[in-house]
């Protein structure tokens, strides 16, 4: 339908609303989800400049929050994209920007330890530390909000689901493999009790959000490619079904019950490995996927 090809995407690309996508690389970016036109770019922060963008962090409501290194170390920034402007700038420890987390008045920043900064999320004043235990190891940890109170960290091995506070895991769900990298899980108004995940392996899932029972679980069609990498998933526009990439295939399942509606892979050419993509958001009737050379939409329902 559309696509973008005008510089890699490195990383893990944001939706912003209303309608936009920030593409990270070495100089961000941020396109529209219905078009691909660029309307923003972020060349204030390339390399070599005083704040040089290192990784997407978080968004919400236009504005997006960003690691970024300086002469003084790792700082998030926050900026907003309808003022094209910049909220403010807090410098964090060395080893403490590989995640982040936003709440509705705070932003957790942390490492893949489960020892996390909050930040206020409107002026960036440092309020304290969290810490959650027995977290998933890896360096692919993600951290999801579910509700003001709960929050999911999913990553090698294990997804678990803590209270925001900190502590121990309330449930934990275990890979069929411990190598096996969990993506970042999903849920949606519409079916209020279930969220979405899938793992390296191919396996996608909807859980009881309560408890982390199974209660659909599909394995995709092809073989997966993910080498270890977190897959992606994504649900339609209107919730009606998921859509699941672990590299080797983008595969689409009813959200309600998990029966099978299509696969899509690339045709490989020669030696090279085909390379599905990875979802990165969505508008209606169509998601946006990434491949090694470029960003493009594909037709959904």
């Amino acid at each position: 339908m559309w696509s973008y090809a005008e510089a890699p995407v490195t990383g893990t690309p944001l939706s912003l609303e209303p309608e936009w996508v920030l593409l990270p690389g070495r100089v961000p970016r941020v396109v529209s989800e219905r078009t691909g036109e660029v309307v923003w770019s972020g060349d204030a922060y390339g390399p070599g400049k005083s704040l040089a963008f290192q990784s997407a962090l978080a968004a919400a409501e236009g504005t997006f929050w960003f690691l970024a290194r300086s002469e003084q170390g790792h700082e998030v920034v926050a900026y907003d994209m309808s003022e094209h402007k910049q909220l403010w700038r807090s410098r964090i420890s060395e080893r403490g920007g590989s995640m982040a987390l936003l709440l509705p008045k705070v932003l957790l920043v942390g490492d893949n330890k489960g020892t996390c900064r909050v930040l206020d999320r409107k002026s960036g004043e440092k309020l304290g530390k969290r810490t959650y235990n027995d977290v998933p190891k890896g360096g692919s940890a993600t951290y999801t909000a579910t509700s003001a109170s709960r929050l999911l960290i999913a990553g090698t091995g294990a997804l678990g689901s803590y209270r925001v506070a900190g502590g121990d895991p309330e449930w934990t769900l275990r890979a069929e493999e411990k190598t096996a990298v969990f993506g970042r899980p999903l849920f949606t108004q519409r079916s209020p009790g279930v969220l979405y995940v899938t793992d390296s392996l191919g396996t996608t899932r909807a859980l009881n959000r309560a408890t982390g029972d199974t209660r659909w679980e599909e394995r995709a069609l092809f073989e997966s490619a993910a080498d270890g990498e977190a897959p992606s998933s994504t649900l339609s526009a209107s919730g009606r079904t998921l859509l699941a990439a672990d590299g080797a295939s983008i595969d689409a399942y009813r959200a309600r019950d998990g029966q099978s509606l299509w696969h899509y892979t690339p045709v490989s050419s020669g030696r090279r490995k085909r390379y599905a993509g990875r979802l990165i958001g969505r508008a209606p009737r169509m998601v946006l996927v990434a491949d090694q050379r470029r960003v493009h939409a594909l037709p959904v329902e």
